[in-house]
């Protein structure tokens, strides 16, 4: 699970999201052996890391990230890479942006290689598994953080890409904060395959047995659900519903994002020309019919012919 909290300060403020290995199942949570997806972006020049020391960490620095590790040297090479790469391919699919241009403010990575000194470091609980920490207000990104476990490689992995995401989207979103649902469903569409489709078919059985959010409580929540089931119930809608945008727009992520931006302007009007209680209707009608095989549905009405 991916709590939030937030905090302001002159001119910034600071988001956290961390994730919790907990809900939805061993068969939704337990991705750890599929690696982060492939995706196609601008060839990224890996330049070798730099080595140093700083206050009881070594310190690797890539072009755009610093990694704080405990001699963890395999692993910190293996993720300078999915980190840049990742980056390059996250900022280019959903920032319409050159993803290799550099980040004036590098991202600072934090790996803790036991649950005890990730709780002891960070006040986090134990058995969450990462967060991002932005400083972000005027217009502009202030700071880039991840705090992550590194006692799992397969899921330090691909957490590091979710909580990526997170860091990448706040590029857009630095005057006012992206809504939790969208931040949280683009981060999920960033995860392996398999996991959406498991947390698909899992949100699918919910909502035929009538529990679930209406959109307009999902697109207007400012905090997360504490309630475990609700925070299940939180995530795989949010990340359905951007899968279901993805599928409805022509113009595909800027269609999306647009869509993102519409929402924080206000639910009282109809958004990308469709009306909430319409678009809650055709979403289920293609989470239902995806199960069964069968996707359908129908663009959304400022993306139409």
């Amino acid at each position: 699970m991916f709590v939030s909290c937030r905090r302001y300060i002159p001119l910034i403020f600071v988001f956290v999201a961390w994730s919790i290995a907990t809900g939805l199942g061993q068969t939704v949570r337990a991705a750890d052996e599929v690696p982060a997806p492939p995706v196609k972006h601008e060839p990224v020049k890996h330049e070798p890391l730099r080595h140093s020391q700083s206050n009881g960490w070594h310190v690797a620095e890539s072009r755009n990230f610093r990694f704080h590790h405990h001699s963890q040297t395999t692993l910190v090479a293996r993720l300078a890479v999915l980190c840049e790469d990742s980056r390059t391919a996250i900022r280019q699919r959903w920032l319409s942006t050159s993803g290799t241009a550099n980040w004036s403010i590098k991202c600072d990575v934090y790996l803790y290689p036991t649950p005890a000194e990730y709780q002891q470091k960070t006040r986090f609980p134990a058995d969450s598994w990462g967060f991002a920490d932005l400083e972000i207000g005027n217009g502009k990104v202030w700071m880039r953080k991840l705090d992550l476990r590194s006692d799992n490689e397969a899921r330090v992995i691909n957490v590091a890409v979710h909580e990526l995401t997170h860091v990448i989207l706040a590029d857009r979103f630095a005057h006012r904060q992206i809504p939790r649902w969208a931040d949280e469903g683009i981060a999920l569409n960033s995860e392996p395959a398999t996991r959406q489709k498991d947390m698909r078919g899992w949100l699918a059985a919910e909502i035929k047995q009538g529990r679930g959010f209406t959109l307009h409580q999902l697109l207007s929540m400012q905090h997360y659900p504490q309630n475990k089931h609700l925070g299940d119930l939180f995530y795989a809608q949010s990340g359905s519903l951007v899968e279901f945008l993805l599928s409805q727009n022509s113009d595909s992520e800027e269609g999306v994002m647009r869509f993102v931006e519409s929402s924080q302007r206000g639910l009282d009007k109809p958004l990308s020309g469709i009306t909430l209680a319409k678009l809650e209707s055709e979403w289920k009608a293609w989470l239902l019919n995806s199960q069964s095989g069968s996707e359908g549905g129908v663009q959304l009405a400022a993306d139409r012919p």
